[in-house]
């Protein structure tokens, strides 16, 4: 899997699945009326790669939302004249650059839409093996924010225009049609003007009807990482969910650095102490503490140089990581790093160790 420098992916994301044999045309025009609340929850039974992506999708939701970005929430499909799905993602690319290039195009009813103010999309995909021939669909978001002072400009591309540039990109290729392509599906609404629009329900929805029980037609989420948050979203989430002592903890800091604060966050343990600075879009980050102190709780026999405590440079790779002290997860007595056990991961990606009178 390849991507240009504005796409951030997450590669456990891939999934190897079988094609459907035409696009879902009408998932994606109303959401089933399960998702149509705002009480929609995260379902507890959901694996590591649903939850993966579920926290992609609603993240950027978020932060486009608490910062004034106008959304759209579009589809484009395949048919049997399209390219292959391998251009997939660069025609999407293309048909982005498009948008952003345009001085204006026309609606169906021939009126003139001015589109010069609209640049620099952010976006959100979600590549999904459907269509004929599994050469794909993608159902993402386009995200725009109006330049300080203009909130009255509006992002805002006809569906006729948008339809041919589509078939003109991804085929099939008809340079002199004024008509949109029939066998394409394309279709494009404002996020925000159905009650049932939240960020959890919209979420929701693509991970359990592309990765639930309707099949795993998923293949990729990416998004333009670059250009909307500035840093690695995985690194920045495992960094604040390793040092909060609850996920509800973890999702109250995450919610206020999607808002823009930068959050100083310490260890929750009695026996661990270190700092982590998130620092918030749009320079996303993780700024750690110089060093980590471990001060064994009583009754450990061997004690670190000070006699006290045991202190080690945070970032001191394999031979530190070794050698610095961690909880058994099962009777939570503290040892060398070297003495445990790993035996697995948690759904958060952190490892499971065990001493070895626990195993």
């Amino acid at each position: 899997m390849s991507t240009d420098q504005s796409t951030g992916s997450d590669a456990l994301l891939d999934v190897n699945c079988e094609s459907r044999t035409r696009p879902s045309v009408g998932d994606s025009e109303s959401l089933p009326a399960e998702y149509q609340t705002d009480d929609y929850a995260e379902p507890s039974d959901w694996n590591r790669q649903q939850k993966r992506v579920f926290h992609r999708v609603h993240t950027l939701l978020s932060y486009w939302e608490q910062h004034d970005y106008q959304i759209r929430w579009v589809t484009l499909t395949s048919c049997p004249e399209s390219d292959d799905a391998d251009k997939l993602a660069y025609n999407h690319r293309r048909l982005r650059q498009t948008v952003e290039r345009a001085h204006a195009a026309r609606d169906r009813h021939g009126e003139l839409h001015d589109l010069q103010h609209i640049r620099r999309i952010e976006s959100l995909v979600v590549r999904t093996s459907e269509g004929p021939e599994g050469k794909g669909v993608l159902h993402l978001f386009w995200a725009w924010k109006p330049p300080q002072g203009q909130h009255s400009l509006q992002f805002f591309v006809p569906h006729d225009w948008l339809s041919r540039q589509w078939g003109r990109i991804h085929g099939p290729h008809d340079e002199h049609s004024e008509e949109p392509v029939k066998e394409l599906y394309v279709w494009i609404e404002a996020v925000g003007t159905k009650a049932y629009h939240s960020r959890k329900n919209l979420a929701g929805y693509l991970v359990s009807q592309y990765l639930g029980e309707h099949g795993s037609a998923l293949e990729n989420v990416s998004w333009s990482w670059e250009r909307t948050l500035g840093g690695s979203v995985t690194e920045a989430w495992e960094a604040v969910r390793g040092i909060t002592e609850s996920l509800d903890r973890a999702i109250e800091v995450w919610h206020r650095v999607m808002g823009g604060e930068g959050v100083t966050l310490e260890s929750p343990s009695d026996h661990v102490h270190y700092q982590r600075s998130i620092k918030p879009p749009p320079d996303l980050g993780v700024v750690e503490g110089a060093t980590v102190t471990v001060t064994p709780p009583d009754g450990f026999e061997r004690l670190g140089p000070e006699g006290e405590a045991w202190t080690t440079d945070h970032g001191g790779g394999e031979r530190a990581d070794r050698e610095r002290m961690h909880a058994c997860t099962d009777c939570r007595q503290w040892f060398e790093g070297s003495k445990l056990v790993t035996v697995g991961e948690s759904d958060y990606g952190r490892p499971i160790r065990i001493c070895p009178d626990c195993l």
